[in-house]
């Protein structure tokens, strides 16, 4: 398992949109892929768990990676959230 604490820097916080675009990213990888935030995982490939999560602007979460393709997985997700703008 492999994980990267970062911020989230959506000026919305995780809502629809940006949800939905990191489940489509997530779902590229066969790792289990999951974020971490005020120390509970959500699983990144389900939408509800990500909008459940209330995750705002400038909070930092931690995403893990679990599985055949976690490196490539960790790192293709991080820089995914990292480039969210809505």
């Amino acid at each position: 398992m492999v994980s990267k604490s970062l911020t989230f820097n959506g000026p919305q916080g995780m809502h629809a949109r940006p949800a939905g675009a990191l489940v489509k990213k997530a779902k590229e990888f066969e790792s289990k892929i999951e974020l971490v935030y005020n120390g509970n995982s959500f699983n990144a490939k389900a939408i509800t768990k990500l909008l459940s999560a209330g995750i705002k602007s400038g909070a930092e979460i931690t995403v893990t990676a679990d599985g055949p393709d976690e490196e490539k997985a960790l790192e293709s997700v991080s820089e995914f959230i990292s480039n969210i703008v809505d």
